[in-house]
């Protein structure tokens, strides 16, 4: 690394396996300017022509060879020679260094001129044959130069010596190193006493500001700003490392020190939090996400809404983009109240905040939270999501527990459904909502989906024990069908679906079909109705499509002909698939998202009222 090359390098080291399997984890490189910089008092200077360009693929290659050399001239350690500049780019390349083994308080100029003399043949900074026979393979010297520095060079006659009327400014208590936590909002003062200057007495006098490692302006969408009038560092970390900066303090006549600091940002501490709040922001993403003082003003602002002392209280999670129909963008925030007990469900406490946030009655976001946010925030949604040890827990069932679990469930869908939704754009277009039906070769339909018993004592359906039937998989997923896959043995009988047959019908049908039609990132949704292991709400035909819609618009169809064999079912389901129309489907796929909210409006009870009809 070169003066230029000054910095903190992060990267990332991957070690693969021939499996494809890896372990990776980040390398930090911190580049430092050479302790002697300031004070080499010379520097040599090699002119070289490339010949043989194509053996060497970089300038890294052609100046170890030019290292390696001057190391045997020398008879030295290679790590006494310091590099100070290489030029390749035009023609003649230029390698540049200095030798570490002279002293740097005075001139030794007869040291420097033996040193230059090893490398020359003559006054004029010809090659000597030896650093000529050292490089033949592909280099060629053409001048050797030197050039005196610092103490080396001849000084002028000193100007008459005038009073200094001014003074810079002294470091006296560096502020070394500033703790961040990841997620919290930092906020982190600098005190009067970090500098001192002999003239501009008053802290408030001196002109403070905050630089990268590289000394340029703090970037505006950097996480970490600081304001020069509050002399104080802000921002909400995006992620845990070590970063360096520069403090310059600046007096009134000009003159400047410089403070190196670094900026550590931990991971949070892993907390099962009880409750999680969040907000819809009608601020774009972007303009958001990037700039720290609207972050810092939010918070402020929600200090205020809770009467919080401090920022602390509040832990944030990444912000998300939510984008509308309409293209128009906003910001949903995330984030925990580590103020409130963990180790329990202050329920009575959680009651007392969203009384902050809503009206009792309506629901509504109260007028004080939008008064409090106005004008630079409009809020457009607040939810408070239970988690943890306030989430509802399943009790051992009971038929009256029975249905309120089954209430619950549908509820807790719902709102999981309708939270993502509000996190995934088009998320309608990401869903195949998948389910199987018998179709009975009598034509036979079933006109009772609307009920969700699991039985009715009062009712007696006669049936054949075997009907002859087919049982048929489909996949909705916006703008077309997946299927239709029969389960069905080699004979082609229909046969029960299991969990084997299930999953070969994943690998050796469903995969293969998403992967011809293009389908990617999506959400797979198992079957509506019947009792799984899953976290679906059981009995819940009114939320899925295919019981929505499906079933009963193929059945109204594929009966209208007199149907001779199994196999001419099976056509006819086919022919009304291929015949679907996009459009209808994309609505189709829209509508679970509707039903969603009617359910938690009806809490969790079916939907009696908009049930498809068959």
């Amino acid at each position: 690394p070169l003066a230029n090359d000054i910095h903190t390098w992060v990267y990332k080291v991957r070690a693969t396996d021939k499996e494809g399997e890896f372990e990776q984890d980040q390398l930090t490189i911190q580049v430092q300017q050479h302790p002697l910089e300031k004070v080499f008092n010379h520097e040599f200077s090699l002119n070289l022509r490339i010949e043989k360009p194509q053996e060497y693929h970089h300038y890294i290659d052609w100046s170890l060879t030019v290292l390696r050399a001057l190391g045997k001239i020398y008879s030295t350690n290679m790590s006494e020679i310091t590099v100070r500049k290489i030029s390749a780019v035009s023609e003649p390349a230029i390698f540049t260094w200095s030798n570490d083994t002279l002293p740097s308080n005075f001139c030794p100029r007869s040291d420097i001129n033996e040193l230059f003399k090893m490398l020359t043949a003559n006054d004029r900074g010809d090659p000597s044959r030896e650093l000529g026979d050292l490089l033949k393979s592909g280099l060629r010297v053409k001048t050797v130069s030197y050039r005196n520095l610092s103490t080396c060079i001849e000084q002028l006659p000193s100007p008459p010596v005038t009073p200094i009327t001014n003074f810079s400014p002294i470091l006296r208590n560096p502020v070394d190193i500033v703790n961040a936590t990841l997620g919290e909002l930092l906020v982190v003062k600098v005190k009067d006493d970090t500098f001192y200057d002999p003239e501009d007495v008053e802290p408030s006098m001196l002109n403070i500001t905050l630089q990268t490692s590289n000394f340029q302006p703090i970037p505006p969408t950097s996480w970490l700003q600081f304001d020069n009038k509050n002399r104080e560092f802000f921002g909400i970390p995006r992620k845990t490392g070590v970063t360096q900066y520069w403090l310059t303090c600046v007096d009134s006549g000009g003159l400047s020190v410089k403070d190196s600091l670094e900026v550590h940002v931990r991971p949070a501490e892993k907390i099962h939090y009880n409750v999680e709040f969040s907000m819809t922001v009608e601020v774009p993403f972007e303009a958001f996400s990037n700039n720290a003082a609207l972050q810092k003003k939010f918070v402020e602002k929600l200090m205020h809404i809770f009467d919080e002392a401090s920022p602390r209280n509040f832990h944030f999670l990444p912000f998300k983009s939510k984008k509308d129909r309409d293209s128009s963008d906003a910001t949903i925030v995330y984030w925990f109240n580590t103020s409130l007990p963990v180790d329990r469900c202050p329920m009575e406490q959680i009651k007392r905040l969203e009384h902050v946030l809503h009206n009792s009655e309506s629901k509504s976001i109260s007028s004080r939270v939008h008064r409090i946010m106005a004008p630079d925030f409009t809020i457009s949604t607040i939810k408070v999501h239970h988690v943890g040890n306030c989430k509802p827990k399943l009790v051992m069932p009971t038929p009256d527990a029975d249905v309120q679990i089954l209430l619950w469930r549908r509820v807790e869908y719902s709102n999981a459904i309708l939270r993502l939704s509000d996190e995934t754009e088009d998320l309608w277009s990401k869903f195949i909502m998948s389910n199987e039906a018998h179709f009975l070769f009598s034509g036979h339909v079933n006109k009772q989906k609307s009920r969700y018993g699991t039985h009715n004592p009062q009712l007696i359906h006669e049936t054949s024990l075997h009907p002859l039937k087919i049982t048929v998989w489909c996949g909705i997923h916006a703008g077309n069908i997946i299927g239709p896959y029969f389960f069905e043995n080699d004979q082609g009988v229909a046969v029960t679906v299991t969990t084997e047959r299930y999953h070969d019908m994943i690998r050796n049908f469903l995969v293969s079909e998403m992967d011809e039609q293009g389908t990617q990132d999506v959400w797979f949704q198992q079957d509506g109705a019947t009792v799984h292991t899953p976290p679906w709400p059981a009995r819940s035909p009114d939320l899925t499509a295919p019981d929505i819609f499906l079933w009963s618009f193929l059945k109204s169809k594929v009966y209208v002909n007199k149907l001779q064999t199994i196999q001419h079912l099976k056509n006819n389901i086919h022919h009304e698939i291929e015949k679907n129309q996009p459009k209808m489907l994309q609505d189709v796929m829209k509508n679970p998202l509707k039903r969603a909210e009617s359910c938690i409006a009806n809490r969790g009870h079916h939907l009696v009222d908009i049930i498809f009809q068959s």
